[in-house]
């Protein structure tokens, strides 16, 4: 039986939900979404299609949704979506439920599990990591069974309070706080070049002495947990002093090979 897993990761958690899943399977394809172009439509027609991918402000990130507009999944295909979320899961797979069916794609199962967030501002206490790291693992093996036997789940419902909120936090972190607007301290960067190499928007370049940023921050916010200087800040925020997480058994040889 053959799969191809799509996959978006910032620190680690969704790589880590695909591994678990494709060590169930045969054959199994792992592809990160953000090295697919997305210029033209991707046609897919594995026995199993997988889209796995974490949760910002409550919603699918967009490039994820960008990606699911132009992939077009065959019908004998078992298209399955797998969100992760740090506190709240919002509308993450109904998001993409519904672009799938606009697109003529039959989603056949959904699954979501909660797994430390790497978010700037609520970020997961790292008293609390291990226990959902251990809890999340244990439900990711146990759908992944599931999954190999192409087994059929409930649909996401749109939880309205959910829309209303994520619309709250998406002005507050973009427009007050600037969140997609990164900037590097120069007294602190060494110019390692870690950031350009882990930036999953390909938004941040190698230069001579400090890294350039552009204006196409996808927020998985990967530079500011990899800066071995916690060099990164944002607008009007600076990251929690102290704070990183990536996922305890994701390198960052993984993440930087997922990069473009």
């Amino acid at each position: 039986m053959s799969a191809t897993l799509y996959y978006f990761t910032g620190t680690g958690n969704s790589l880590f939900i695909t591994k678990t899943i494709a060590a169930q399977l045969e054959d199994t394809t792992l592809i990160p979404i953000n090295q697919v172009k997305l210029s033209k439509e991707i046609f897919v027609d594995t026995d199993i299609v997988g889209v796995i991918y974490p949760t910002y402000f409550l919603e699918a990130p967009d490039v994820v949704k960008e990606f699911a507009k132009r992939l077009k999944v065959s019908p004998k295909s078992h298209l399955f979506l797998y969100s992760n979320y740090g506190a709240m899961s919002g509308n993450s797979l109904y998001n993409l439920y519904e672009v799938f069916k606009e697109n003529g794609a039959v989603v056949s199962a959904a699954y979501e599990v909660a797994l430390p967030d790497n978010s700037i501002i609520f970020p997961t206490k790292p008293e609390d990591q291990e226990k959902m790291l251990v809890e999340g693992k244990m439900k990711i093996e146990k759908d992944a069974k599931l999954i190999q036997k192409r087994c059929a789940t409930k649909m996401p419902q749109k939880r309205v309070l959910d829309k209303a909120l994520s619309s709250t936090m998406k002005f507050v972190n973009h427009i007050y706080l600037g969140m997609d607007k990164i900037e590097i301290v120069d007294s602190k960067c060494t110019n390692c070049n870690i950031c350009s190499k882990v930036c999953s928007s390909n938004n941040i370049k190698a230069a001579k002495e400090t890294p350039l940023v552009g204006k196409n921050c996808a927020m998985c916010f990967s530079c500011v947990h990899y800066c071995p200087q916690q060099a990164i800040r944002f607008k009007r925020m600076k990251p929690t002093e102290n704070f990183q997480y990536s996922h305890p058994d994701i390198s960052l040889k993984d993440i930087m090979s997922t990069r473009k």
